[in-house]
């Protein structure tokens, strides 16, 4: 089927720290429903920002910036996008913009997300 071609290629797409072999096996399903399943799911481009505290800024922040999009992004409902699978690409970052009197990072990040 055309639907589950389309996720397994997507899967194979992302790196392999973006994908897990649970959210796909639960995208795709089992037996007769598993290709309407795959037919209600949308790879599109999100974007949100995430404040980061001073003590993770360091030569790590990258990482910090992915572990905590992929925590608070993947299983998260929105009103405008849906249900939120998972997160199959970092597309870019903003460079971080200090808030005064907290010291709090924003950065905006721009993703690919598997939603429905």
């Amino acid at each position: 089927n055309q639907c589950v071609q389309r996720v397994d290629r997507l899967y194979s797409a992302a790196s392999p720290s973006l994908r897990g072999g649970a959210e796909r096996e639960a995208l795709l399903g089992a037996g007769a429903g598993r290709a309407r399943a795959a037919c209600m799911f949308f790879h599109i481009p999100i974007e949100r920002e995430l404040l980061l505290h001073p003590r993770l800024l360091g030569p790590h922040v990258t990482e910090h910036l992915k572990e905590k999009l992929l925590a608070t992004v993947e299983g998260s409902c929105s009103g405008r996008h849906g249900y939120i699978i998972s997160v199959t690409e970092i597309v870019s970052q903003t460079k971080g913009q200090i808030r005064e009197g907290t010291g709090i990072t924003s950065f905006t990040m721009k993703f690919n997300a598997i939603v429905f």
